[in-house]
């Protein structure tokens, strides 16, 4: 998180506002997908929760990958 907000307070206030808008997305998607469907949110959520703890090494390599390469290319920059 500090890495990007200084990546951000570089940048334009449109970048500020996507990381927001990324970054909420993983609680905002749930509390929307419980409040618009009710009863049926329960099913919908399971299913999403056995998916992402059956493809939890993709995830995490995938997000490592991003961050690792986001890190590399600070670095790199800086020389």
């Amino acid at each position: 998180m500090v890495g990007a907000g200084a990546a951000i307070g570089q940048s334009l206030p449109v970048a500020a506002l996507v990381f927001a808008v990324v970054a909420s997305a993983g609680v905002v998607t749930p509390v929307v997908i419980y409040f618009s469907m009710g009863a049926r949110a329960a099913g919908v959520l399971d299913e999403l929760k056995s998916w992402m703890i059956r493809n939890n090494a993709a995830i995490m390599a995938v997000l490592l990958l991003v961050l690792g390469a986001k890190m590399l290319g600070d670095g790199i920059s800086t020389l």
